[in-house]
């Protein structure tokens, strides 16, 4: 009977608290932040990838019209395979409102 009221009580906290998030929502689009590496020494690997997503995001944009209504929405910060840079595009871009976020494990 205890387990029942504790699980309770926290599904009743976290639907209290939920809606406090600070995180911004990009209004007019869907917000995808591209942690790109162009430069460095994985450059030849990683600007195929850079181009394939933009090109993705592109073409799903114009076909589609975006997802659900909504148009993608992106931004390039190229890192260089560096965690230092890598961390300052994060911090640069996670007020945006960002709907996914991969680093490619930097």
């Amino acid at each position: 009977m205890g387990y029942g009221r504790s699980l309770i009580s926290f599904l009743a906290l976290v639907a209290v608290l939920c809606p406090l998030s600070t995180t911004t929502v990009a209004e007019d689009g869907l917000f995808i932040p591209l942690f790109t590496y162009r430069t460095g020494p994985y450059a030849p690997g990683g600007s195929k990838v850079a181009n394939g997503l933009t090109a993705y995001f592109e073409m799903i944009t114009e076909r589609d019209g975006g997802i659900e209504g909504r148009e993608l929405l992106w931004e390039e910060c190229e890192f260089g395979y560096k965690t230092d840079r890598g961390v300052e595009c994060y911090e640069r871009l996670k007020g945006k409102g960002a709907l996914i976020s991969n680093p490619f494990s930097t």
